[in-house]
């Protein structure tokens, strides 16, 4: 498939497609993930996810169907992929699905609505798991030197910030019965008060899926009443604090280490005002890491807000490292 045959309607280093984003080169992709403009005027899989609040809307559909989709719903690369999860790249039709956790690949644009229609039989679609890392199958290490190098310096140079744990404390202790592995530890506590369920969920990750890969830490706060059939909802909890510290290798790049740092000090998202779910994104990019060495302190107020006395927990997860 040649180039000439995708519409020219340019978007900066991004043409257009009938709804379908396509970036020129593989640069033009990893730029993108490194620079995170708003794409203006573009229908993508996030935009979907954020009607999923709505039960019965498509969004909701999607998202009850992808489980996994779940882990990946606040990532930049939902905002380049549309609504059926595709992109293009140079002259590669990418479909990244995320129950299968499968990468589906064409240079044959033709096949695009037998990918949509997940008829993915034909020899002109190649397949893929999320665990290969999709770029440097198709595109070789190519790698933006120039523009890369000054990103991940700026990114190691956080500044430095009050802490109540200065990185590489041994207290509190380390929770040895969470759910923990070599890319992701999470872990679940629950408090009960006065007709309600307080509930706070924190992990480490490295996730991956094809053409994208990030290592995060964050702890999220919710509650639900207990007399009534609800579910869990996002609460605010003023006291969410994180404090991390490791250290993680790009592929060709030099080690990043990372500072300890309140969620509210510069380099940590969301910004404070969002106080339902404390995220730090250390790495986010179209190649994977070559090594990652991640540890933190979460701090939080089971009952937020409303409870009358709530149930303070400092604990800290056992690192992942790879």
């Amino acid at each position: 498939m040649e180039n000439s045959e995708i519409p020219e309607n340019e978007l900066g280093q991004v043409k257009l497609d009938d709804g379908l984003l396509k970036f020129k080169t593989v640069l033009d992709y990893e730029r993108a993930l490194e620079i995170k403009e708003n794409v203006q005027d573009f229908y993508s899989m996030a935009s979907l996810l954020a009607e999923s609040g709505v039960p019965g809307s498509e969004g909701y559909r999607v998202l009850e169907e992808n489980g996994v989709l779940s882990d990946f719903q606040d990532s930049y690369l939902l905002e380049l992929l549309d609504p059926n999860g595709m992109i293009m790249i140079d002259k590669y039709l990418i479909k990244l699905d995320f129950f299968s956790q499968t990468a589906y690949v064409t240079d044959n644009f033709e096949k695009r609505q037998a990918m949509i229609d997940e008829e993915y039989s034909d020899s002109d679609i190649l397949t893929y798991s999320f665990e290969e890392e999709l770029l440097e199958i198709l595109f070789g290490s190519v790698v933006d030197y120039e523009n890369n190098i000054k990103t991940f310096e700026e990114r190691a140079r956080i500044l430095s910030c009050p802490g109540s744990y200065p990185p590489g404390s041994t207290f509190p202790p380390m929770i040895f019965n969470s759910n923990c592995d070599s890319r992701k530890c999470e872990w679940v506590s629950i408090y009960p008060e006065a007709g309600w369920e307080y509930k706070a969920e924190a992990m480490h990750a490295y996730q991956a899926a094809a053409i994208y890969f990030r290592l995060k830490t964050e702890i999220a706060h919710f509650k639900r009443n207990t007399t009534t059939s609800g579910g869990w909802s996002s609460e605010p909890d003023p006291n969410m604090n994180i404090v991390y510290w490791g250290n993680f290798t790009p592929k060709n790049r030099s080690t990043v280490t990372l500072s300890g740092c309140y969620d509210s000090c510069q380099g940590c998202t969301p910004p404070p005002a969002n106080r339902e779910k404390v995220q730090k994104i250390h790495h986010e990019a179209g190649r994977r890491l070559t090594s990652y060495n991640l540890y933190g302190i979460f701090d939080v107020h089971l009952g937020g807000n409303h409870a009358a006395s709530g149930y303070p927990e400092v604990f800290q997860l056992i690192n992942i490292q790879e």
